[in-house]
């Protein structure tokens, strides 16, 4: 079965909640070591098709940290096929 997966710039205060959600919901193994480098790892293991919609339109008004999750998932993207990125238009 296919996920989904939503991950907004403003939804974590700190970029540990923003990677246990992640692991959480895609069922990252307990081995996983809670950082990037981790992050990309096991995005690139992905055996089953994954859904990431991720806000790329306020990259520049984010937490520091943000940016650096964004070019993590972004990167493993393109390592694993069974990752889709959809990027949520901007509506004012």
């Amino acid at each position: 079965m296919e996920k989904i997966l939503i991950i907004g710039a403003n939804d974590f205060k700190k970029k540990k909640e923003a990677l246990g959600y992640i692991a959480s919901e895609l069922d990252f193994p307990s081995s996983f070591g809670g950082n990037l480098d981790a992050l990309f790892d096991c995005l690139c293991d992905i055996e089953n098709k994954v859904n990431i919609a991720i806000d790329p339109a306020v990259v520049d008004e984010s937490p520091n940290w943000y940016e650096a999750l964004y070019e993590t998932i972004v990167d493993a993207s393109h390592e694993n096929e069974n990752i889709h990125l959809y990027f949520p238009a901007i509506t004012d």
